[in-house]
């Protein structure tokens, strides 16, 4: 395909959604305080037939929305039949414009956390750091766009 063909294909949005087990809000609000954006939160409270909800499920998040210059990150309290499983299968990479703002970053998403990696740079010179948040939520902190 030629490079002009490849210029008028649409650009591709990738989004993350996070699951969470009735912790979502508290995790979106502390994602918030550590790496800004404007929350959207909606809770089974607020649909039409939350009347015929439990009270305790009335709280849950039905969707949560941080969004925040280029990119959204998602979340709710509603998981399948499965349940929530955590593992290491997905890692949210966070790609500052500035090292300050990366270690701003890992230093507030490690608190309650494991930093796995402390940020630091490696033998290539690249700004790099992982942890796992409070959340059991897998992070990737780093300055440096991988062309």
């Amino acid at each position: 395909m030629s490079k002009g063909k490849l210029a008028k294909l649409p650009k591709l949005l990738l989004q993350v959604h996070l699951t969470f087990t009735g912790n979502c809000k508290t995790a979106f609000e502390f994602y918030q305080q550590c790496i800004g954006g404007e929350l959207e939160l909606h809770t089974l409270a607020q649909q039409a037939d939350a009347k015929l909800l439990p009270d305790s499920a009335k709280e849950l998040v039905l969707q949560a929305s941080l969004h925040h210059k280029n990119w959204s990150l998602h979340g709710s309290d509603l998981v399948s039949e499965k349940g929530r499983i955590i593992g290491n299968a997905v890692t949210i990479v966070l790609i500052s414009e500035t090292e300050k703002e990366a270690r701003n970053y890992y230093s507030k998403l490690v608190r309650h956390g494991v930093a796995t990696h402390p940020l630091k740079r490696n033998k290539a010179g690249v700004l790099y750091g992982d942890l796992t948040d409070g959340f059991h939520n897998n992070w990737i902190i780093t300055n440096q766009l991988n062309h």
